[in-house]
């Protein structure tokens, strides 16, 4: 039951269902995942385990604020990490990898061209486009057999992702070609460009973060 509160949270949290330091109540959100207090209660603690949620002991639960510096740190972070794992990735992934990041593209695609989004930024496209998207960035480091870094990266891009729904609620837009970004990605990791791949990569990421940062603080949510 608790595994999968958690589930439940960091997908509401991670989405922007919660705000940024809202107060999380138990008995609410009891109602809300039809669940008793006590695998709340154990739920939101595993989920401060990771930093999507502040927990004060005697006072209670509340969403982890955000803020641009640990955005940038975030961002920096990620990027050595996900150096690392690609480069590993594309030096050591067999046709298995290979397949199965065609597949994880071929996928993104459909949802892409589903959503209508295709060259274009996926402003608001629900959640099947998200899991797609994710699987396609894991996919992408699969051949890096490091669980470990696996594991915190995977943090680092919840963390990365919560920033990205957030910037935008506020129905901000902006010009961008992801899909673009994702073919050329796969493109360099196939033909085992390693450098092109890393700099597609980062290009990638900076463009994600400069976005977010520029719709929030026109919001004047940093």
């Amino acid at each position: 039951m608790a595994s999968a509160l958690v589930e439940l949270i960091r997908r509401d949290i991670i989405a922007g269902e919660f705000l940024p330091g809202t107060k999380l109540r138990i008995k609410v959100l009891a109602e809300r995942y039809d669940a008793g207090p006590i695998p709340i209660r154990e739920a939101l603690s595993r989920l401060s385990a990771v930093g999507l949620i502040d927990a004060h002991e005697q006072r209670g639960f509340w969403v982890a604020p955000i803020s641009a510096a640990e955005l940038n740190e975030l961002l920096a972070l990620r990027k050595n990490l996900e150096y690392e794992a690609l480069k590993e990735s594309v030096a050591h992934g067999n046709y298995e990898w290979e397949a199965q990041l065609l597949a994880a593209h071929h996928r993104l695609v459909h949802h892409s061209a589903a959503a209508g989004i295709q060259g274009k930024d996926p402003t608001v496209v629900g959640p099947e486009w998200d899991k797609a998207h994710k699987a396609f960035h894991i996919a992408l480091l699969a051949g890096c057999k490091s669980r470990w870094q696996m594991r915190f990266i995977n943090t680092l891009s919840d963390q990365m992702n919560r920033y990205r729904h957030l910037s935008i609620h506020g129905g901000y837009s902006h010009q961008r070609d992801i899909d673009g970004e994702h073919k050329d990605l796969l493109e360099a990791a196939l033909a085992r460009d390693v450098d092109r791949a890393c700099l597609l990569l980062d290009e990638h990421l900076t463009r994600t973060v400069e976005f977010a940062l520029l719709a929030l603080s026109k919001r004047g949510d940093l």
